[in-house]
């Protein structure tokens, strides 16, 4: 059985006799004056109609969030997956977003994916899990600079329901409701891949990479990062570039900071981004498909930047595997 669409008017039909009117369920955002939206006929695939977004001279998001007459309530660690099949007039990057608020409407984090648009019909897809503090979740979908786009189907399903409490790695206790720690870093010997020969000075911080056997025939690689203070306004990069001949792929990522923080992770062969803003808490990521890192390609990114005048901590962990 599929899992059920949990989007009000999914494919704009409604109102299905006047493709002047508004569809329901749905709201305009971003864009600027010069930007359009309107149901239209040419390239509907799942219906009379499908919605045009002309976006001509904003540089940034433009597109629609859904605006459901009832909310769909969701549970911290459930499993998601949003689609949208949309098309663009040229080469471009369209988007999908999730908003998560809490229960009085407050936004607590968000997620987003951009893609390389094709100039056909095709289905873009994000896989996510529900982060602490989370009681709703709204979809944004359109383009991201001028461009004009036409939107269809939009599909939101539930997936999994939230799993038992598990651990991430051996012994990390994050199922006990505490950070994930990171062995501190043997100073003797470089640490590979990191970007840096040596951690950070100062008590409290560190990077760390680790290989760890695993069941399979890919041994799993750790790569880490704690800051134990980023000052307010200030942002860090790190990277991970993995030693000649092996290649690593990385699909969980979990993160704790101790106040709200933008996250940008960005890797590899697929040129795949993800955004998050987060709140001060402690979330898993993970991802359908992995971000794949090769000897030699562009390397793993991980921005993480506090907006806030008070400063935070943070402990960031990819998990992945060698092959």
């Amino acid at each position: 059985m599929l899992p059920e669409n949990c989007i009000y008017n999914y494919n704009f039909q409604h109102p299905p006799n006047s493709i002047r009117r508004w569809p329901p369920g749905w709201e305009k955002v971003g864009g600027n004056g010069d930007s359009s939206w309107q149901r239209v006929v040419e390239y509907a695939q799942d219906g009379r109609y499908c919605l045009l977004v002309e976006n001509p001279s904003a540089a940034g998001f433009c597109g629609v969030r859904e605006s459901p007459p009832h909310r769909v309530a969701v549970t911290p660690g459930e499993k998601w997956r949003v689609a949208v099949t949309m098309r663009a007039e040229q080469q471009g990057k369209g988007r999908v977003a999730v908003i998560f608020l809490d229960g009085s409407g407050r936004a607590v984090s968000s997620l987003q994916q951009d893609f390389e648009l094709a100039v056909a019909m095709q289905e873009y897809a994000l896989e996510y899990f529900i982060p602490p503090a989370a009681a709703e979740a709204l979809v944004e979908v359109g383009v991201v600079g001028p461009n004009r786009v036409w939107l269809d189907r939009v599909v939101k399903a539930r997936l999994a329901e939230a799993p038992q409490p598990r651990t991430l790695g051996q012994g990390d206790g994050v199922n006990r409701g505490k950070p994930a720690p990171v062995p501190p870093v043997n100073r003797s010997q470089p640490q590979p891949g990191t970007g840096q020969d040596h951690p950070d000075p100062g008590e409290g911080n560190f990077y760390f990479v680790a290989v760890r056997p695993a069941r399979g025939a890919e041994p799993e690689v750790q790569f880490g990062r704690h800051l134990g203070l980023l000052a307010g306004k200030k942002q860090e990069q790190i990277t991970f570039s993995p030693s000649s001949p092996v290649e690593v792929s990385f699909q969980q990522f979990y993160f704790s900071s101790t106040g709200p923080v933008a996250v940008e992770v960005a890797a590899g062969q697929a040129g795949q981004t993800i955004r998050c803003e987060l709140p001060a808490a402690r979330i898993c990521l993970y991802f359908s498909r992995p971000l794949r890192v090769i000897p030699g390609g562009p390397p793993l990114v991980v921005r993480v930047a506090n907006h806030a005048a008070a400063p935070v901590s943070y402990t960031f962990l990819a998990t992945g595997a060698a092959g």
